[in-house]
């Protein structure tokens, strides 16, 4: 199914359009109101609509179609590598145990992800450069990382940086007791390393990072970014 004629709701919200037709769009205003005047105050339904909309609508579509006509939904990291990569450096070095050939089209969405048995410490990078993957007549794509999805034994953790408020906030499951869940905005010291990571101008060893940071270096991990022209 073509990516391109799919309205998904999370997409028109975080576009900035005024229709959706999947998700949580009626979530927007409470969440918007809320961010506005209470930075370490963020709505459990709106993450929690959003994981929901991820895991059950986009994490079945495919969004990846390749020069031999086969699809995609993710794109694999292949287990045996071992080191320090980033998103960019695994794109362009074609990291991936499935993308052999190039992607026909841009993609809406870029979803990345590791098994669990990775051997690479693999980090994101906040802006992605699409050149690498795509042919020759769609090169000038980027990508931007709106969220990260990090799977431990006994739990998940949504990783989403809000368009209104441009901070990294984070939804907590726990696997074993499904209802019980929560959710709130990095703190300062947070932001800060999370930013650190992402621009990668000091590697930061696991040792250093309290939880829930400290979970980006563990497998599986899923990368979700939005796609946009240059």
């Amino acid at each position: 199914m073509s990516s391109k004629s799919l309205p998904i709701g999370f997409q028109g919200l975080y576009q900035q359009e005024t229709k959706s037709v999947i998700g949580f769009e009626g979530f927007k205003k409470e969440y918007e109101n809320n961010i506005s005047k209470d930075y370490s105050y963020l709505p459990i339904q709106f993450l929690s609509a959003i994981y929901t909309e991820f895991v059950t609508i986009w994490f079945k579509i495919k969004w990846l179609k390749f020069i031999d006509n086969h699809e995609e939904t993710f794109l694999i990291l292949n287990s045996d590598l071992t080191g320090y990569l980033t998103v960019q450096m695994a794109i362009n070095k074609n990291c991936f145990v499935n993308s052999k050939l190039p992607l026909v089209y841009q993609p809406e969405c870029l979803l990345i992800q590791t098994e669990i048995d990775n051997k690479s410490i693999l980090l994101p990078n906040s802006i992605i450069s699409l050149e690498n993957l795509l042919d020759k007549t769609n090169k000038n794509s980027q990508g931007k990382l709106i969220a990260i999805i990090c799977n431990e034994k006994n739990s998940k953790i949504m990783f989403y940086k809000s368009s209104s408020s441009n901070r990294w906030s984070i939804f907590y499951i726990d696997q074993i007791n499904s209802s019980q869940s929560y959710s709130y905005i990095l703190s300062d010291e947070q932001q800060l390393q999370f930013q650190t990571i992402l621009e990668q101008n000091n590697f930061i060893s696991p040792s250093q990072l309290s939880f829930p940071l400290s979970t980006l270096y563990n497998h599986p991990i899923i990368f979700i970014y939005i796609i946009q022209k240059k």
